[in-house]
């Protein structure tokens, strides 16, 4: 069995390096895969990965400097642009200006002093 690892990337990115380290790359993977693993890995508990997943980022998030968070945001950022060239389109674009202009109006109505 032949693993068609170029098919497992988005259409956009196909042909061309994703960005993402060979360990993890699909169309770098050169080995065969083992039907137990791949049965393991799809019967897995999913529900607890993702708490796991929630847990980690949550305490993360509690601990990340703001530069540490930026440069994540930007790392998820870049990935975004390879594998969705197009984004964020026309009206993705208008809704975000929207939450920045109401977070803007509500940063403003705070007061700048404030009693200690």
């Amino acid at each position: 069995m032949s693993l068609d690892t170029e098919a497992l990337h988005p259409r956009e990115i196909r042909g061309r390096d994703c960005g993402l380290v060979e360990s993890v790359c699909a169309r770098c993977y050169h080995v065969r895969v083992n039907r137990d693993d791949i049965r393991a890995f799809v019967n897995r508990d999913w529900a607890a990965v993702e708490d796991e997943k929630a847990r980690y980022w949550a305490q993360r998030k509690r601990t990340m400097t703001a530069a540490e968070a930026l440069a994540t945001a930007d790392t998820l950022r870049e990935y975004a642009r390879r594998t969705k060239p197009d984004w964020p389109d026309p009206d993705e674009r208008a809704t975000d200006l929207a939450v920045h202009i109401r977070v803007a109006e509500a940063l403003r109505a705070v007061p700048k002093h404030r009693a200690r």
